[in-house]
C-alpha cells in the first residue's frame, strides 16, 4: 500500500485506463528469509540435513517436491490474479539450486530431487494455466536457462537471453530457431545503446517484439520509430499485420549456414503463394538492417501486393558493414 499508493487493484486501474494491459512478475519458487512464510515454514526451503543453507540474490530456493509448499503458492497466486485484471505473467526463477534436498525424502531416494523438482514445478504452472487460461505466462530462469520443449507447455513464450545486445542476439536467437518457432522466443528492443533503435527493432522483430526501456528518454525521431514499428508487427492495415504473421507463424525453413565468415543466416517465412526471406551477413563492424522489398501477389486479403516502397534501416560504428538483413516478400 505505500509503495502503490492504493494498492494493486489500483495501479492496474490506473494502467488499464490509459489502454494498456497489465502484467506482473512473479518468482513462485523462491523464499526470502526475512518473511512470514520462511519463519513459519523454515523447512520448506531447499537444503540438505546437516548443511547450512546458501543464501543468494537475498533468496533460498522453496521445496517443489512437495504438496504442501506447491499449495501454498498456488493459492497466494490464485489470491491475486483472481481479484486483479492481470494479461500476462512473467515467471522467472534467477537463483540456482544449492544444498539440494527434500526434507521429506528419505536418504536413499535423495538423487530423486532434481526430477521430482521439475514435475513439482510443472504441477504448479499446470494449475495456474489450467485457473487462469486467458492469461499469457512468459517463461524465464536466469535469462534463457528455461527455453525447452517441456516448459513450452506451459507457456507458449520464453524469454531466450538477458542479453538484450542486438549483435549478441543476432546468434543467440539463430541458436534458438533450431529447435523453437519465432513465435516462442521472447525478444525486446531495449536501452542497448550498441545500434539505433531500428536495428534494435529489427532483431527483436525476430521473435515476440517488445520494448523494455524508458520511453520518456526516447527522442521525437526514435518515438515516430517506434509508433511505425510496432505497425509493422501488430498491423494498422492488412500489409502490416503480414508483416506479423509471417514473422510468428510462417514456415521456417533454413537457407545458409550460421558460422560462414563470421555469420551468415539465412530465413525464409511463407504462407501459401508468397515468402519473406530474412538474410543476415557478416562482415566488418557495422549493423545495417538492410531493404525491405515486397511485390508480387500474395494469397492473403487483400489479395495483391506490388510496387511497394523499399525501406532502409541503417547504423554506422566504424566504417564497416558488420550485419546486413534484408527482407523479401514475393508472389509465387
Amino acid at each position: 500500500e505505500k509503495k502503490l499508493k492504493g494498492g494493486l487493484s489500483h495501479l492496474i486501474q490506473r494502467v488499464n485506463d490509459l489502454g494498456i494491459q497489465f502484467g506482473i512478475w512473479y518468482e513462485p519458487e523462491m523464499i526470502s528469509p526475512d518473511s512470514d512464510l520462511y519463519r513459519a515454514h523454515p523447512d520448506w526451503a531447499i537444503c540438505a540435513q546437516g548443511r547450512v543453507p546458501s543464501i543468494a540474490r537475498k533468496q533460498y530456493v522453496l521445496d517443489m517436491t512437495r504438496q504442501d509448499v506447491r499449495d501454498n503458492i498456488f493459492q497466494q497466486m490464485y489470491d491475486v490474479l483472481s481479484q486483479n485484471n492481470i494479461a500476462y505473467i512473467k515467471w522467472d526463477c534467477n537463483r540456482h539450486i544449492t544444498e539440494a534436498a527434500s526434507a521429506q525424502l528419505p536418504p536413499e531416494r535423495q538423487g530423486e530431487f532434481f526430477h521430482r523438482y521439475v514435475l513439482g514445478v510443472y504441477e504448479l504452472m499446470d494449475r495456474v494455466t489450467t485457473a487462469f487460461p486467458h492469461i499469457l505466462l512468459e517463461n524465464c530462469a536466469g535469462g534463457g536457462s528455461r527455453f525447452d520443449a517441456g516448459m513450452l507447455y506451459f507457456s507458449p513464450q520464453i524469454w531466450a537471453s538477458d542479453n538484450t545486445d542486438p549483435i549478441e542476439r543476432l546468434t543467440i536467437q539463430f541458436g534458438a530457431s533450431l529447435c523453437y518457432p519465432p513465435a516462442a522466443m521472447g525478444a525486446h528492443v531495449s536501452a542497448n545503446p550498441r545500434t539505433d533503435i531500428h536495428t534494435r527493432a529489427a532483431v527483436a522483430l525476430c521473435g515476440t517484439f517488445g520494448y523494455e526501456l524508458d520511453p520518456g528518454k526516447l527522442t521525437q525521431e526514435e518515438k515516430e520509430a517506434v509508433k511505425a514499428q510496432v505497425a509493422d508487427y501488430h498491423g494498422g492495415t492488412a500489409l502490416e499485420a503480414l508483416f506479423g504473421w509471417l514473422y510468428l507463424k510462417g514456415e521456417l525453413a533454413r537457407l545458409r549456414e550460421l558460422f560462414t565468415n563470421l555469420m551468415e543466416n539465412g530465413i525464409k517465412y511463407g504462407r501459401a503463394g508468397g515468402h519473406l526471406a530474412l538474410t543476415l551477413t557478416a562482415d566488418g563492424d557495422t549493423v545495417t538492417k538492410g531493404e525491405v522489398l515486397i511485390s508480387g501477389n500474395v494469397a492473403m486479403e487483400p489479395p495483391e501486393y506490388s510496387d511497394l516502397p523499399t525501406r532502409y534501416y541503417q547504423t554506422h560504428a566504424r566504417g564497416r558493414v558488420w550485419a546486413r538483413t534484408w527482407r523479401t516478400l514475393r508472389g509465387a
